[in-house]
């Protein structure tokens, strides 16, 4: 299981006891995410939605990423880029190919060696109308996602260090 798949499961779970020393439990996982949502709080609120769809944190997403385009860009509808990137940002998997990057077989469910021609190939389609505003926002979205993957990593394997 991913990380993101273990971080969705235990933002949902009702099973927090706790578990043997050399396991991690959903528990661990709170605990983890707790302790780096302190120090990264909108870069965890974007992960609770994105890979929870915990949407109360919508708001909080919205207005830090509305504040981060509008210190750097002036000239720009700040609220509607910061809109339009995390629509797409929820929603970036290619439907022609269900994110598989290959052609299906028609008929079938085996999939063909041919590239999805919508996506490339990639499995996401690219964010409609890019601007640099947007592109940016899209760069710090990603950079911020995998700083909190890594810091929520590094606070469970350091449990398991003891």
């Amino acid at each position: 299981m991913s990380l993101n798949e273990k971080i969705s499961s235990a933002q949902t779970s009702d099973n927090l006891r706790e578990v043997p020393a050399e396991d991690i439990g959903d528990v661990d996982i709170i605990r983890a995410c707790g302790m780096v949502g302190v120090q990264m709080p909108l870069g965890l609120a974007l992960w609770r939605l994105k890979y929870s769809a915990a949407h109360r944190e919508f708001p909080t997403v919205v207005d830090g990423l509305l504040t981060m385009v509008l210190s750097r860009f002036h000239a720009v509808d700040g609220l509607k880029t910061t809109h339009k990137v995390i629509r797409h940002w929820l929603d970036d998997v290619c439907k022609h190919c269900n994110g598989r990057g290959y052609e299906v077989i028609p008929g079938t469910p085996v999939l063909d060696q041919k590239h999805c021609q919508p996506c490339s190939g990639q499995g996401r389609v690219k964010l409609p109308e890019p601007d640099a505003a947007s592109l940016w926002l899209m760069e710090e979205i990603a950079r911020m996602e995998r700083e909190v993957a890594a810091a929520i990593s590094r606070k469970l394997n350091s449990r398991l260090d003891l």
